[in-house]
């Protein structure tokens, strides 16, 4: 994962469409690789938000998980994203919060604007 500067446009950008209200210091910003694995319930202190943007389209929207009792995996789950989007994770930890932002282009389209600024 590779820092990312909260001044860089395309970074406030996602954050304003994803977690406006974020005033957190840390931002990571990462390509996709494999699926995420996220806490998606309170977990003794942790747990994870995810936002999905579709910049293409202008959507967003927040990934929701079952209850932590029907998942064979308890408060952890696995998040798909589809290929031409941006996934934002906020991290809270006790009273701390940080942002992965999570690139996925899609090879065959070209870089939609809000991703370009994110992608190396």
């Amino acid at each position: 994962m590779a820092p990312a500067a909260r001044s860089n446009p395309a970074v406030k950008a996602v954050l304003r469409a994803s977690f406006p209200a974020f005033k957190g210091r840390r931002v990571e910003v990462q390509q996709w690789t494999k699926p995420v694995w996220v806490t998606a319930h309170w977990d003794e202190g942790t747990k994870d938000d995810v936002v999905i943007l579709d910049p293409a389209r202008g959507i967003g929207r927040m990934e929701t998980v079952g209850a932590p009792w029907t998942n064979p995996h308890g408060t952890l789950a696995q998040v798909e994203q589809p290929v031409g989007s941006i996934m934002v994770v906020l991290h809270h930890f006790a009273n701390l919060q940080s942002v992965t932002i999570v690139v996925r282009p899609n090879p065959a389209l070209p870089v939609p604007a809000l991703m370009a600024g994110l992608v190396a």
